[in-house]
């Protein structure tokens, strides 16, 4: 598997990987600050789970993790509110979120439109037979390549 940036993509690929990403994934992970704001959409919908963990953010500072099982509800839910990467209204979207499966990230967002999926050579080549372009789409490794490339020139990141 590798990971993929691909940033905030059309929503006809959107919805097809988000779509393929919710069938695949068995647990997800969802960052929020701790309280009410702009960016704790979904919070009364996730505390409303059974089982669901919640555990403070070792990413943010005053910031909670939700993470549970996906079951069809939270599908749904994801899938409602996650209609556009390009088009939307910040306060009913996730700020930032994690589907995984057998404990491997799957799709991650952050930012609300950041991106980034694991696939395999074989999840790559159905992408594209189903029409998605993903030439544009930076390898994780690449990037990390690029950025020891900067730094070494000078540019420093």
């Amino acid at each position: 598997m590798a990971r993929y940036y691909l940033g905030a993509i059309d929503d006809g690929p959107w919805q097809l990987i988000l779509s393929r990403a919710l069938d695949r994934a068995d647990a997800f992970q969802v960052l929020m600050p701790d309280g009410e704001g702009p960016l704790s959409y979904g919070r009364e919908q996730f505390l409303a789970l059974p089982d669901l963990a919640v555990e403070s953010s070792s990413r943010m500072w005053d910031a909670v993790v939700f993470s549970g099982t996906v079951t069809d509800q939270v599908r749904s839910f994801i899938a409602s509110s996650e209609a556009s990467l390009t088009e939307y209204d910040a306060a009913v979207r996730l700020w930032d979120f994690q589907l995984l499966s057998s404990g491997v990230e799957i799709l991650s967002i952050s930012d609300f439109t950041d991106l980034m999926i694991e696939a395999t050579d074989v999840d790559m080549a159905d992408l594209e037979s189903a029409g998605v372009q993903t030439q544009g789409w930076i390898r994780i490794e690449q990037m990390e390549d690029e950025r020891v490339e900067n730094v070494v020139d000078g540019w420093g990141w």
